[in-house]
């Protein structure tokens, strides 16, 4: 009865140890992941089809085409941020998500230069969480919805 213990106690630290270093050693893959699949939901919204494209596609389209921006509350561009910069901080009653940095709120923007848009990232309450998405308008009038 002692060994069915023991190896039940032996068997759970091995398991737990493995998940452990697999996770760890998987943290860099996970996080390009997380940020290739944000590129392609921008993308996505600007109306380019990404199931054809590689990784590195969607990044070189991404650097070469895309500026980000982050805007301050009169409307200006900060350059000094960058999106990394900012605190997400999101309303759990209303699932809305505002960006902070030093007590300041600000807005993340991107703009595709060659297609004339502009995305914005939009959230909102759902039924078990908050939803994500993002919100593409054309950028020279700023009243058609492009994706």
């Amino acid at each position: 009865m002692k060994n069915k213990y023991i190896f039940i106690l032996s068997l759970t630290i091995v398991c737990s140890l493995l998940l452990s270093l697999a996770s760890e050693g998987l943290r860099s893959l996970k996080e390009k992941n997380v940020e290739i699949d944000k590129k392609k939901n921008i993308l996505n919204a600007i109306g380019l089809n990404t199931t054809s494209l590689s990784n590195s596609n969607i990044d070189k389209y991404f650097f070469d085409n895309i500026d980000t921006l982050i805007i301050d509350p009169y409307g200006k561009i900060n350059n000094t941020l960058t999106i990394s910069d900012l605190n997400a901080i999101e309303n759990n009653q209303t699932g809305e998500v505002k960006y902070f940095s030093d007590d300041i709120e600000y807005l993340p923007m991107y703009k595709d230069n060659s297609k004339n848009v502009v995305v914005l990232p939009i959230s909102g309450k759902g039924l078990w969480s908050t939803l994500f998405g993002y919100f593409a308008i054309d950028s020279n009038n700023y009243s058609t919805v492009r994706g």
